[in-house]
């Protein structure tokens, strides 16, 4: 009786920050990012995607990627190298790439899993 509830509740969230994220999702079916200069976006989907490689790759702190050799781990947190929703947004897309369901991503990738990441999280 009370799963039925908790399902609409869930489907009506999901919808709901959909709805919120509809300018975006019309921008990503045009083929379209809002991304300028100094804009948000356009500094993290980069960073995201370096965090991604370094972590696939065995780097979990340090990099001599990341300019002279660095420590990105505590550098870009910012930039959501310790957020546990990214952790599992990156344990997803490894297990998909390893499972070759998806082809190895790249920067448009990321920047087409910042729009579904969000909509989750709002959601969620």
């Amino acid at each position: 009786m009370r799963k039925k509830p908790v399902l609409l509740l869930l489907f009506c969230s999901l919808l709901l920050s959909a709805a919120a994220h509809l300018f975006f999702l019309q921008e990503w079916a045009k083929g379209q990012f809002m991304i300028g200069p100094n804009d948000g976006l356009s500094q993290i989907i980069p960073f995201k995607m370096f965090i991604y490689d370094q972590y696939k790759q065995g780097n979990f702190f340090y990099s001599w990627g990341f300019g002279l050799g660095g420590g990105f781990y505590s550098q870009l947190a910012y930039y959501f190298s310790t957020s546990l929703f990214f952790f599992f947004t990156v344990c997803l897309v490894g297990l998909l790439e390893l499972l070759q369901i998806i082809s190895p991503p790249d920067i448009f990738f990321w920047a087409h899993a910042a729009i579904v990441a969000s909509i989750v999280r709002l959601s969620v």
